[in-house]
C-alpha cells in the first residue's frame, strides 16, 4: 500500500518537472504562434489627436466706444447741384370790399332800440322823455308788461308839444289789441285841449303793423319815420 502512494508521488513531482521545462524559455525551433504576445505598455506620451481640455477663459466684454462710429454711417454727400426752390405762386391781392350794413329780412327779429336810434338820426325831434311800462299802461289803456316783448315809448317834456312815439315788439296773438290801445291814445290828446298848431299833428298819426312789430307815432315827419321802420320790419 505505501509503495503504491510512493509511486504515485513520484509520477506527481515528474510531472511538475515536465510542466516546468515547457514553460522555460522556447528554443530555436519553438513555434512562436504558441507563445504568448508580450503586453505593451501604454506610451506615456499623449496622443497627437488628443487636445487638451483647456478651461474656458472669459474675455472682458468690450466697452462701447463714446465716440461715434463715423465709417459705419457714412455722411450723405450733398448733392453739387440743388434743385431750384419753386417759387410760391403769388395770389392776385384782392381788393377788400365794402362793409355791407346787413339787411334785415322781412319780420327778422330786429331790436326796437336799433329802429328807434335809426328814427332819431333821420331828423331833430323836441325834447322826449321815456315812457316806462307803468306809465305806458296808464296812458294807453294796456297791460305792457302782458302785450309787450320790448318797446322803446317817448312823449314830449312841455304840454304846447305832441311828438309821442312807440316803438314795439307785440307779444303774438295781441298786435289788435295794442292798436286800439294807441288809438285810444290818439282820442285822449284830442280831447285834452289841443293847441290849433298841434289839432293837425296829432289827426296825422301813423300806426303801422308789419308781422310783430308796431309803430305808432305823432311827428312832423311821421311819413319818413314809416319808411324806415319798414326798412328794419319788412
Amino acid at each position: 500500500m505505501n509503495k503504491k502512494w510512493i509511486a504515485l508521488a513520484l509520477a506527481g513531482v515528474m510531472s511538475l518537472s515536465m510542466l516546468t521545462a515547457c514553460t522555460s524559455t522556447p528554443s530555436d525551433g519553438e513555434d512562436p504562434q504558441t507563445t504568448p504576445p508580450a503586453t505593451e505598455e501604454p506610451s506615456q506620451q499623449p496622443s497627437d489627436t488628443e487636445t487638451p481640455t483647456e478651461e474656458p477663459t472669459e474675455e472682458p466684454s468690450e466697452q462701447p466706444s463714446e465716440e461715434p462710429d463715423t465709417e459705419a454711417t457714412p455722411a450723405p454727400t450733398p448733392d453739387s447741384t440743388p434743385s431750384p426752390t419753386p417759387k410760391p405762386t403769388e395770389k392776385p391781392s384782392e381788393k377788400p370790399q365794402p362793409t355791407e350794413e346787413p339787411s334785415e329780412a322781412p319780420g327778422g327779429d330786429v331790436s326796437v332800440s336799433d329802429i328807434w336810434a335809426a328814427i332819431e338820426d333821420a331828423g331833430e325831434q323836441p325834447d322826449l322823455m321815456d315812457m316806462d311800462s307803468l306809465l305806458l299802461t296808464d296812458l294807453y289803456g294796456m297791460d305792457a308788461e302782458a302785450d309787450l316783448v320790448e318797446f322803446v315809448a317817448k312823449m314830449p317834456l312841455m304840454s304846447a308839444n305832441v311828438t309821442e312815439f312807440l316803438i314795439a315788439k307785440v307779444t303774438p296773438g295781441r298786435a289788435d289789441a295794442v292798436k286800439a290801445a294807441c288809438e285810444s291814445r290818439v282820442e285822449a290828446l284830442k280831447g285834452g285841449g289841443l293847441y290849433p298848431s298841434t289839432v293837425e299833428l296829432v289827426e296825422n298819426y301813423k300806426i303801422v303793423i308789419n308781422g310783430d312789430y308796431l309803430l305808432f307815432c305823432i311827428a312832423e315827419n311821421a311819413d319818413e319815420v314809416v319808411e324806415i321802420f319798414n326798412s328794419y320790419t319788412k
